[in-house]
């Protein structure tokens, strides 16, 4: 069985979601043979204003909520891109480069960055903005109208520079995803990744907010998220979209199954590194392989 997203074809249909994972772990998922890595989310600033802690897992589940911010900006880590990128072409494995910019222009130095560094996918990720990542209220962008309106400008830039497909990550707060979808095809994106973390959710700790930013939001990650995920998954899919990365609880064989069946392309991974660790991942890769390659 073969795996695209687009033209480009997967190993296998496992998304490493980047996100709080440091450089090692992802060059790790690179030689388990996974069918892509996500370098990011980066900004050409490095917006986060977010003190430890990062991370807090609700008690008896494998829920997570975190609030880490954008740390590197894509300059800072352009090195470390394009060393990334060659090595997982090595490896045939696949490379989608994230960003995050509160104003569209700034999508150009984003798009050309990363086509210059060999990446296969570029990817518009919002959710940030909507967290106050950026250290400013997001005030207007809190209404899903406004943020679908500032991702179709993005969208609109990045297809004006960009000759790789181009992913937009969707924010929780996107409920209406076909009709987004829509918009952001005729913009220029092909491939919708369904979806970031549930936002914003609040953590305290006797009484005290968890984490120290100023209003203590994170978001809701792991395998609370499923649900919610796979029926926007679903709901595009019976649209008559094609292209998708469904992100949201995968911890099993099952889950990516799960996935597939609602009409996802492939699936990305995160909390299930906080889980079950690299071995988890590994063993996630390795059963994926078996499955769908019998």
């Amino acid at each position: 069985m073969s795996w695209k997203l687009e033209e480009i074809e997967l190993l296998n249909p496992i998304v490493l979601c980047g996100g709080m994972l440091n450089d090692a772990l992802i060059l790790k998922a690179i030689d388990f043979g996974i069918g892509a890595v996500t370098l990011g989310t980066y900004s050409s600033n490095s917006l986060s204003s977010h003190p430890k802690p990062w991370l807090y897992k609700l008690k008896g589940s494998d829920c997570y909520v975190n609030s880490y911010g954008i740390r590197h900006s894509y300059f800072d880590k352009e090195g470390f891109i394009k060393k990334t990128v060659a090595y997982a072409h090595s490896k045939k494995v696949k490379v989608i480069c994230s960003y995050v910019e509160r104003e569209p222009e700034l999508s150009e130095k984003a798009v050309k960055l990363f086509e210059e560094a060999g990446c296969d996918i570029v990817e518009y990720n919002p959710t940030p903005l909507v967290m106050g990542c950026s250290g400013k209220d997001p005030g207007d962008l809190l209404d899903p109208v406004n943020l679908v309106k500032l991702t179709t400008e993005h969208i609109k830039v990045a297809s004006s520079f960009s000759s790789i497909p181009i992913s937009v990550k969707f924010p929780s707060t996107i409920s209406n995803v076909v009709r987004a979808w829509n918009q952001f095809v005729e913009r220029g994106a092909s491939i919708a990744h369904i979806m970031n973390a549930i936002i914003p959710a609040l953590v305290l700790v006797d009484g005290e907010k968890y984490f120290k930013t100023e209003r203590g939001f994170g978001g809701m990650s792991g395998e609370c998220v499923k649900p919610v995920s796979m029926a926007r998954v679903k709901m595009l899919s019976d649209g008559g979209a094609r292209n998708i990365i469904g992100t949201g609880g995968i911890m099993s064989l099952q889950d990516v199954q799960d996935y597939i069946s609602s009409g996802a392309s492939a699936v990305g991974v995160h909390s299930l590194i906080y889980s079950k660790g690299l071995a988890g991942l590994k063993s996630l890769i390795e059963s994926s392989n078996k499955l769908f390659r019998a």
